[in-house]
């Protein structure tokens, strides 16, 4: 556990990896259990229960995906938020997670690709 992140900043970052995760149309048990591991790996027990987080993580992004939003416009804002509440080193390790959730099926997606450039361009590494 590191409280290197708020509960807020890891609702968002989790929501950044979904969105991410989303890209393709598919939900690969890989790439969750990458977010499972990321919200494990940074959250604090003070913040209540992770299932309960990764469930409401998920009813988020339908309401989101069922909004007409494009998926390209919502990543862009969650990427701006992050931006603006992140510090250098917490922007790192949320671009390292975005990372992982890409990669851990083995496959990337042009899709996955394009909204990580995205989140890059936001919040560029130090």
């Amino acid at each position: 556990m590191s409280d290197l992140y708020s509960q807020t900043d890891l609702r968002r970052i989790l929501l950044a990896g979904v969105l991410i995760l989303a890209a393709d149309g598919s939900f690969d048990k890989r790439e969750w259990s990458s977010c499972e591991d990321f919200l494990n790996r940074h959250w604090d027990p003070s913040y209540g229960e992770v299932k309960a987080m990764l469930k409401e993580t998920i009813e988020n992004l339908k309401a989101l995906l069922s909004k007409g939003t494009s998926l390209e416009a919502k990543i862009r804002q969650v990427a701006e938020e992050l931006r603006d509440s992140l510090n250098p080193t917490q922007r790192d390790g949320a671009l390292n997670f975005l990372q992982e959730v890409i990669k851990a099926d083995g496959e990337l997606q042009p899709d996955e690709e394009k909204y990580f450039k995205i989140f890059f361009s936001i919040l560029p590494p130090r």
